[in-house]
């Protein structure tokens, strides 16, 4: 696998299009088995791309409530982790065929004034959905896990807010972010990708 080129610093619209386009050119879909050093590429730039997103959501939540803090409980083993595809199948030494890659970013959100974070969700998604990304599901007035997922070319990100009915409530109030990639062929060796070091599965040999 070739080396890791660093991620550009750039503010968070910029980074959600530049994602954009850089999805363009990855995969070449689940519809056939791509060769082993296609299925190396892809699986490294769709982990950079995924992981990006995910950062960038977060940097915009915190552009568009500036007054509020966004704490992250980062771990880089949880939330930088893969998951198998709808019907593909792994064991402790095999990996499954077809993965997606699955960040997530859990924050917690103070002040919470009014208690609670669901009415923080459309403000945020709101820029995304101007980029052309659409509603999945809006389940954001369920009182037991709220949620609104929206996608584009493959690749979901969902909210998951605190609902609370309780003006008094004095929290804590979270704000988790899922950010879904899209299904892809696993590489060859892929049962020895460690979600705490991805750079050194994605180094040479």
């Amino acid at each position: 696998m070739t080396e890791r080129d660093p991620r550009p610093t750039i503010r968070p619209r910029g980074r959600i299009l530049a994602a954009a386009v850089a999805l363009a050119l990855l995969l070449t879909g689940c519809a056939h088995r791509p060769s082993a050093q296609v299925r190396d590429r892809d699986a490294e730039r769709t982990y950079d791309y995924t992981t990006t997103l995910a950062d960038a959501v977060v940097t915009h939540a915190r552009e568009t409530f500036p007054d509020l803090n966004f704490d992250l409980n980062f771990d880089q083993r949880r939330d930088n982790d893969w998951s198998a595809c709808a019907g593909a199948t792994s064991t402790w030494t095999e990996a499954p065929e077809t993965i997606h890659w699955t960040p997530s970013r859990f924050l917690t959100v103070t002040p919470a004034e009014p208690p609670g974070t669901v009415h923080l969700v459309e403000p945020i998604a709101q820029a995304f959905l101007d980029h052309g990304w659409t509603i999945d599901r809006d389940q954001l007035d369920y009182r037991v896990s709220p949620s609104l997922q929206i996608s584009k070319d493959g690749v979901a990100i969902r909210f998951s807010p605190t609902v609370t009915d309780d003006d008094t409530d004095d929290g804590p109030f979270f704000l988790n972010i899922h950010v879904i990639g899209p299904c892809q062929f696993s590489p060859d060796d892929f049962a020895d990708f460690d979600p705490a070091d991805p750079d050194a599965y994605f180094s040479d040999d």
